[in-house]
């Protein structure tokens, strides 16, 4: 049984991974920022009481995500899996330069970027205690930049393609550590973010990304992967 943290574990894919690792038999730690209020991932937790541990976390709070990082540290066990998954996407209205609302570009980045980085770099010493640790990071195919032909959701896209160059970063540093870093893109899931339009529900999507993350190897780290876990069918 390997131990696994998801953030944005509330709804959507976070939520679909959330119960999809619980049904395969391992332990996870969800986070969000209102568990409360998550009805959902409640459902689990009386479900799966012993393997579902459900933690209040924003990730863009250094002091939340420092109190958890110490808890877990505290504990002495291992963190397999760290899921990189809560993530926003801005209005429409971020079609264009003259309409781009800095404020929407500032909080794409601080929850798509600076969190990710903020969450990974507080739970690396419990990743460490891990014999194979990975780091996943929900990425997309709008942040490809060679793909890029239009300014359509532009704060979005540009913090993906940031996102996807942390990971390159992180993957790099954290090799001799023997840590598997990636980013993955999940698909055009019907989650709140993709819309109702979109080709795969959080289930299906789960399901794949859920096959591809326990078969990561060392010689995919740093490289961009659909959730098959196929390389170049999205471009960087």
């Amino acid at each position: 049984m390997k131990t696994i943290l998801i953030t944005g574990s509330n709804r959507g894919i976070g939520l679909a991974l959330t119960a999809e690792f619980l049904q395969q038999g391992d332990r996870v730690i969800a986070t969000a920022r209102q568990p409360d209020e998550a009805t959902e991932l409640q459902a689990l937790a009386a479900k799966y009481p012993s393997t579902l541990q459900i933690e209040r976390m924003d990730v863009a709070d250094q002091a939340a995500v420092d109190q958890l990082a110490s808890k877990l540290s505290a504990e002495g066990n291992p963190l397999d899996v760290l899921i990189n998954n809560a993530g926003i996407i801005s209005e429409a209205d971020d079609d264009s330069l003259e309409k781009l609302k800095l404020d929407h570009l500032e909080r794409a980045f601080a929850i798509n970027v600076v969190a990710v980085a903020r969450v990974s770099q507080a739970f690396l010493p419990v990743l460490k205690k891990s014999e194979r640790a990975r780091i996943v990071n929900i990425s997309s195919g709008a942040g490809s930049i060679s793909d890029k032909t239009d300014s359509r959701n532009l704060s979005y896209s540009v913090s993906k393609a940031a996102l996807n160059q942390l990971t390159r970063g992180m993957a790099a540093d954290l090799r001799e550590n023997q840590i598997i870093v990636v980013p993955i893109t999940p698909g055009w899931v019907k989650t709140e973010m993709g819309g109702t339009h979109a080709d795969l529900t959080p289930a299906d999507a789960a399901k794949s990304l859920v096959s591809t993350i326990k078969k990561l190897n060392m010689k995919q780290t740093g490289t961009f992967l659909d959730r098959h876990g196929r390389s170049g069918v999205y471009n960087w």
